[in-house]
This record gives C-alpha cells, structure tokens and sequence, in this order.
C-alpha cells in the first residue's frame, strides 16, 4: 500500500514531511512515465532510503533503477540489488548511477551480449573485481569477452572471473604478471 510503504520511508529515511510528500508524488509520476506500478517504485525507494539515502538521492535512484529495469528487462527490486551492487563494489556516487546503465548498454550495442547478464555479472564478482584492482569499466570488459565467446551466462561468467580475480588476490603477485603467465583458452 502506498501509505505504508511511505511511512516506511519515513522511518529509515532522511527527510522532512514536505519532501516525503513531494517524493510520493514525484514516484507516482515516474510510475506513470515509465510503466511500472507505484507499488514496484515504492519498493525501490524503500531500498533506497534504507541504506541511508536522503529524499533526493533516493527519486534520483528510483529513477535510474526504473531505466534500467525498462533496458535489462527485469522487475525494478531486482534493477536496484544491481545498481546497488554496482555502486557499493565500484564506490560510484549517487549522482553517477546512471552511467553504470549506461555502460551496460553501450556494451551491447557493441558484443552479443545482454544488459541483463553484464547487471548480473557485476552484480557477483564487482566487489572482488574492485579489490583487485579492476574498474567497471574494464569488468565490463571481461565479462563481455567471456558471455561473448562461451555463450554462458552473466551469472556463470562472473564465477568463472571471481575463481581468476580471488586467486590473483591470494597470490600477492601483481596482476599483469599473473595474466601473462595464464594459458587462457576460450
């Protein structure tokens, strides 16, 4: 219910009474803008505003993750567990989460691969990609390399990379010079 789900907000998030109800009104005009329920927009700024979001930072997240769901073609919650991931894993700010969409779609205009599989991929190996030093850019990068060439998905491919980036990290080598040394065949 709409009532709820803005009261939840209320409670975890950071805000005054007149941007809560600018807020409510402004989710239910990017429902109606993009085609989701008003109920899947409340979800996601819920999320938002539990991890401590403030009124903006959180319609500006709501926003992005309704985009994205229209491009990865996937319900909004699941668009926001990715962004989110993205986001914490690569510590891009508020304002930048649009162009971790972005990528992922300039990325399939270019490989056969998908925006939903790249959202998945970085979903479950950024955070250790980012430890080792890779940038999202150049996670995009892998993960296209290999759902382009094994037709495996978004999922699978970030196993494989996670196996590859762990194993560089507990080596304590730098990681050009584990890579040379790799017979990687596709």
């Amino acid at each position: 219910d709409l009532e709820d789900a803005m009261a939840r907000i209320q409670i975890v998030g950071k805000g005054t009474a007149e941007e809560y109800t600018n807020l409510k009104y402004a989710l239910t005009g990017l429902s109606i803008a993009y085609g989701v329920s008003s109920s899947e927009a409340l979800k996601a700024a819920v999320v938002f505003a539990q991890q401590g979001k403030t009124v903006a930072e959180t319609f500006t997240l709501t926003r992005a993750a309704m985009i994205g769901a229209a491009v990865l073609g996937e319900d909004v919650v699941t668009t926001v567990e990715s962004l989110t991931a993205a986001m914490n894993a690569f510590k891009i700010p508020t304002t930048e989460a649009m162009t971790i969409i972005d990528k992922f779609i300039n990325v399939e205009k270019e490989y056969a691969v998908t925006s939903k599989d790249l959202a998945e991929g970085v979903k479950r190996v950024g955070a250790t990609a980012n430890n080792v030093g890779v940038s999202l850019a150049a996670l995009t990068g892998d993960l296209s390399a290999v759902i382009e060439v094994t037709r495996k998905s978004g999922s699978e491919a970030a196993q494989g990379l996670s196996f590859i980036y762990a194993r560089l990290l507990t080596t304590g080598k730098p990681v050009i010079q584990q890579l040379t040394g790799i017979n990687f065949y596709l």
